[in-house]
């Protein structure tokens, strides 16, 4: 007989958020039992989701942690890659379009958790909130942009709520079965992008 391979807290944690993603993607929020992990999972008792979590709703907030931490981490070294601010933009939102299409299922599972997820009070976990650090960045690239002369004058946080707004749609667009190309989707919404902010040298 073989033996058992104990697995570590961070693995045994991580197998969990990928089953509950999985189950979440394929049969919805409200399938995602701790009994239909576990299944899925290949766990003997849920009573191994419970050492790691607390509830559903900590499982559910580690769900949005692993995605966001792994979108970071595929689209972060693109952008360090490039040398000016306005191709640091163009790459952000390529490499998010390439990581939606990449990850359906971790996709579908957040925009469900997201929608679904509340609080004691019924306001949503995940509000709006949840991308103000991002947006405080990509305003900050596309102020050093304009002081470049790589863009034109305008708002920045309209600019990058919009731009924001338009990668969620991107996001729901590309994890679809029946799904656009999301290559042609990340150039031309790339693409879009440039000429709303008036850039000089628009990228093929």
């Amino acid at each position: 007989m073989a033996a058992r391979v104990r697995l570590s807290a961070e693995v045994r944690r991580a197998q969990i958020v990928d089953s509950a993603i999985g189950v979440i993607a394929d049969d919805g929020f409200a399938a995602a039992t701790f009994a239909r992990i576990a299944r899925r999972a290949g766990l003997s008792s849920t009573a191994l989701i419970s050492y790691h979590f607390t509830d559903k709703a900590d499982l559910m907030r580690a769900i949005v942690g692993a995605v966001f931490a792994k979108a970071y981490d595929f689209i972060r070294p693109r952008m360090d890659a490039q040398s000016s601010p306005a191709a640091i933009l163009h790459e952000f939102i390529v490499a998010s379009v390439e990581f939606y299409a990449a990850h359906p299922q971790a996709i579908r599972a957040l925009t469900a958790v997201r929608g679904n997820l509340r609080r004691a009070d019924g306001r949503p976990e995940f509000g709006p909130e949840i991308h103000d650090p991002e947006l405080a960045q990509l305003q900050e690239f596309m102020h050093q942009a304009q002081r470049a002369g790589e863009m034109a004058t305008f708002d920045t946080r309209v600019a990058a709520v919009s731009l924001r707004a338009a990668l969620d749609a991107a996001a729901l667009e590309v994890s679809r079965p029946d799904r656009t190309d999301p290559a042609r989707y990340a150039r031309e919404l790339a693409r879009l992008f440039a000429s709303a902010t008036g850039q000089k040298a628009v990228k093929p």
